[in-house]
């Protein structure tokens, strides 16, 4: 991949990741059936499981992002940084995207508003660490040359 293209690539993957949740969660709204008796006690699991896990998606994203970025030489070759941070971002991506679309499939079940907002949270959580040229540049302590050919 061309580094011209870099930044443009990593955005259209973050804007389809983003939008296949809102996606997602716009079907499950318009499209959950009632609530019966069984989903009862899925709702009351539910209720216990997927706060920890929207919690643990948001701390574990942050402490492996970071163990990740610090793993990269940052006097490597500018293709070798660029490759491990999309990499490291794509783990990020992963770990804040499985506990929203857990709670997406949550209020499937049960219709429980309090998955929708426990997803929304992990939905503006995708937006705060949405790459910029600025963030890539910091977080990868590139030069000024370096940061201009993303």
């Amino acid at each position: 991949m061309q580094n011209s293209n870099f930044l443009k690539t990593i955005n259209i993957i973050y804007l389809a990741l983003i939008g296949g949740q809102l996606m997602f969660m716009a079907v499950a709204f318009f499209a959950a059936n009632e609530v019966n008796a069984d989903t009862q006690s899925i709702n009351e699991t539910l209720q216990l499981v997927i706060p920890f896990v929207v919690l643990g998606g948001l701390s574990v994203s942050t402490f492996v992002f970071k163990s990740l970025l610090d793993k990269i030489d940052k006097k490597a070759a500018f293709d070798i940084k660029i490759n491990s941070y999309r990499g490291a971002l794509m783990v990020r991506y992963a770990l804040l995207e499985g506990p929203s679309l857990l709670a997406i499939v949550g209020y499937l079940f049960t219709q429980n508003p309090l998955f929708l907002g426990m997803s929304g949270i992990m939905i503006l959580a995708f937006l705060y660490f949405r790459p910029t040229r600025d963030k890539i540049a910091q977080d990868l302590e590139l030069s000024s040359s370096e940061a201009e050919s993303l």
